[in-house]
């Protein structure tokens, strides 16, 4: 299931970005430390698992109508693995920030 959605978040320049929605109340994740993320453990050696998006609130309710995912963590911890694992360092993080800065002027 996926649910990093892209939807027309910025109603000054009409971009769109990339958004986190909760699997269970299918609203958007504003803040990276009141979401989680969970996945199944991989079963007979396949390493691609769905992850699913919830707001902490939405955990376990969510948990309560599906069944129990084994691993989770907060989205905020998620981003620092996807950064490492991306190779996007404070340098190049940097320079990718100021990149998507002049693509939004670009818009303007």
């Amino acid at each position: 299931m996926t649910t990093l959605k892209c939807g027309d978040t910025d109603e000054k320049t009409r971009l769109t970005k990339p958004v986190f929605i909760c699997d269970h109340c299918c609203k958007e994740i504003k803040d990276a430390f009141d979401g989680n993320y969970e996945w199944d453990d991989p079963q007979q050696g396949n390493l691609i698992v769905n992850v699913v998006f919830l707001h902490k609130g939405c955990v376990r309710p969510y948990d309560k109508t599906h069944h129990q995912p084994r691993f989770n963590m907060g989205i905020h911890n998620l981003m620092v693995y996807l950064l490492n694992n991306l190779d996007l360092g404070p340098k190049r993080l940097k320079e990718a920030y100021k990149n998507t800065q002049k693509l939004t002027e670009l818009t303007s």
